[in-house]
């Protein structure tokens, strides 16, 4: 991973430096001769072209990274919630496929109303989600400082 790293800085402080060396070649000669023997109307389209190429080679050397990171995430995650009772974690864990929220309806059609009403209260009281009112239901929501950690 260390190689791949480095290859990237590399290739990025390359790539500002080769911009750089031209933007310098190209002033250069416009102060000593007025002109430029390369068309300024193809540099722009060059350096846009490269910078695509640039950047597409460091989201591909560091993909590996990103997804590896994103599995830690979810292990840890589920390790978390084991300590939950059961009913808390396939709560919690319908509010993770649901991004953060999802309605209480839903959430009392699949565990039943008084289970699903214990179960958000006991959530809700330990400070983990809110009940925002949404309609004739409530919106259950992960805390702020939850979903940050789940979802950014």
């Amino acid at each position: 991973m260390l190689k791949k790293i480095v290859l990237t800085t590399v290739l990025i402080a390359g790539f500002f430096l080769l911009v750089t060396l031209i933007a310098l070649y190209v002033q250069y000669n416009l102060n000593v001769y007025g002109y430029c023997p390369i068309p300024i109307p193809i540099l722009i389209p060059l350096f846009a072209s490269l910078g695509v190429f640039v950047g597409s080679l460091v989201y591909y050397l560091m993909l590996g990274k990103i997804e590896e990171s994103k599995e830690k995430r979810i292990q840890a995650i589920k390790t978390l919630l084991e300590i939950l009772p059961l009913e808390e974690r396939e709560v919690l864990t319908k509010l993770i496929e649901n991004k953060g929220s999802i309605t209480q309806a839903k959430i009392s059609k699949e565990f039943g109303k008084v289970k699903a009403f214990r179960t958000i209260e006991s959530l809700r009281k330990k400070g983990i989600i809110e009940k925002v009112e949404h309609g004739k239901t409530n919106l259950i929501k992960l805390k702020e400082k939850y979903f940050k950690i789940l979802f950014e």
